[in-house]
């Protein structure tokens, strides 16, 4: 018994204090802030004069409204999925909603600027409308947890005794409405936090004046003291939504709902015309980047960007990969620990999912300058290490919901007959596990390549990535040659998440 304690004691403190790690340049943030205020007697009254509190409600609005069309438009891709009776065809649809999401914000924009009339829309309705089909696939995923989560004994008898509207109205709508709440809450901040596609568009928002900030302030204090704004919202919003988290829907994952809704659903057996129709439909922005690039975009891109291609795939490969280990090492202490310590892990990780990348960046400079850790400014060791901690938390969620989905019942067993950690891990839980780890890093790595902001912080000087020569040219107006490199870098996206997706599906019939 003493061992077992002290074993837990262990696995307590290492998760605590690699979360703590990781949560490191926020600290440093925020020790920022707190000097400041305490030297300046109060929040410096530039934070929240009146034109920082318009920029913040500017953000506010846009955020809504991205929030409530992602709402609109996962809806009626829901509906849809629902309609359709193929499983393989539902698959295909899902694949390339997720493609949307891991494209960067910058090539949405891109493809939709080249629609004609685009710029004559107002700001906000086109800034909105660009965020909305790169964040609607967040609200798609939140939808089918909850439908997903429904009580298949219960949908049955309910089926039986009572009514479809009855249904919908009692069962069915009661787990998905918080769903849909917590989905709508995390649009809304990541909205509220984007920094490059409003600016780009002619709209002012808080977090450009964030970004001017930081390159107009001498000292960390006098930046980090802007970013009190991004840490309030961070934390409330992860404080509603865990108040509204609904409860049982872990427990219930494993029920599977979707199948009792698809007998009483009249839906159709789709061809691939259908699904080639609704995907083709979603990857609009992908195909106004091939129209506007033209054969003129083309002409001599490997032999101009080549380097920038090279370097991208050297540092998004190690940044993954590092990525990887360490979240899988901290979803292991995570789901061995207390009930009480994995909430504070998980609320850490969402936290740093919500704030920016730019907050990152400022916090990665500084601690690059602490005693000991200027070993960080050697070549991409910081850009490397900042990408790392910017898809962490992606990737331990991602891992957490796939076991939650799958427990692992042996770990008990395998414990009490003395396998180590190691052992477990070679010979049993890495064959198992290696398909899902292996889209995992896929999706790690297109993230790690659509990172800008952080990027523009902490990358070393004479060092450019593919995202960082789309964001300079498309200062200088070379619409083609941009929109050519915006085709490629979304191309490469799907390559690099279609197959992993391939490759293990293949191996998986073969072994069957």
């Amino acid at each position: 018994m003493p061992d077992i304690l002290r074993r837990s004691t262990y696995i307590v403190a290492a998760a605590l204090a690699l979360t703590l790690t990781l949560f490191t340049p926020y600290l440093v943030v925020l020790a920022a802030i707190g000097n400041t205020i305490i030297s300046d007697k109060g929040i410096p009254p530039e934070i929240f004069d009146a034109k920082s509190l318009a920029l913040l409600w500017s953000s506010v609005k846009l955020s809504i409204l991205v929030a409530f069309g992602s709402l609109l438009a996962a809806s009626l891709l829901i509906g849809s999925l629902w309609a359709i009776k193929s499983a393989s065809s539902r698959m295909a649809i899902l694949i390339s909603t997720g493609l949307l999401f891991c494209l960067s914000p910058v090539i949405h924009l891109i493809g939709w600027r080249t629609i004609p009339g685009f710029a004559l829309l107002p700001t906000l309705l086109s800034t909105s409308g660009v965020l909305i089909w790169r964040s609607f696939p967040v609200m798609v995923f939140m939808l089918l947890l909850g439908v997903v989560a429904l009580d298949r004994p219960g949908l049955e008898m309910a089926m039986i005794h009572s009514g479809w509207r009855e249904v919908m109205r009692r069962i069915v709508l009661p787990r998905l409405l918080p769903m849909a709440f917590m989905g709508g809450m995390t649009i809304f901040v990541f909205t509220f936090m984007e920094g490059e596609v409003p600016p780009l568009l002619g709209m002012r928002v808080y977090p450009e004046e964030f970004m001017s900030r930081i390159c107009l302030e001498s000292t960390l204090g006098g930046a980090a003291v802007g970013a009190l704004p991004f840490f309030l919202v961070a934390i409330v919003s992860l404080a509603v939504v865990l108040r509204f988290w609904p409860r049982g829907v872990q427990q219930t994952w494993q029920q599977n709902g979707i199948a009792v809704l698809d007998s009483y659903v009249r839906g159709f057996h789709s061809t691939w015309a259908v699904t080639a129709f609704i995907i083709a439909g979603m990857m609009i922005p992908v195909a106004l980047l091939l129209k506007a690039a033209d054969n003129k975009g083309f002409i001599g891109l490997l032999a101009k960007n080549g380097e920038a291609f090279f370097t991208s795939f050297k540092l998004g490969i190690l940044s993954a990969l590092l990525t990887l280990v360490t979240a899988y090492i901290l979803t292991d202490l995570l789901l061995a620990s207390a009930k009480l310590i994995q909430e504070i892990i998980l609320g850490s990780l969402v936290v740093q999912l919500f704030l920016p990348g730019s907050l990152l960046g400022l916090g990665m400079i500084e601690v690059s300058h602490l005693p000991g850790l200027d070993w960080l400014n050697n070549d991409n060791i910081l850009l490397v290490i900042t990408h790392c901690l910017r898809q962490i938390p992606y990737a331990v969620l991602l891992l957490v919901w796939l076991r939650w989905l799958d427990i692992n019942q042996s770990r008990d067993e395998l414990r009490l007959v003395g396998a180590s950690w190691l052992n477990t891990i070679r010979h049993i839980r890495l064959p198992k596990e290696w398909p899902r780890l292996v889209v995992i890093m896929g999706i790690v790595l297109v993230l790690a390549l659509s990172e800008l902001t952080s990027t523009i912080l902490v990358v070393a000087p004479g060092t450019e990535t593919i995202i960082l020569r789309i964001y300079n040219l498309m200062h200088y107006g070379d619409r083609e040659a941009v929109a050519a490199l915006a085709f490629v870098q979304a191309l490469v996206t799907i390559l690099l998440l279609l197959l992993p997706i391939t490759l293990v599906r293949k191996m998986r019939s073969d072994t069957n």
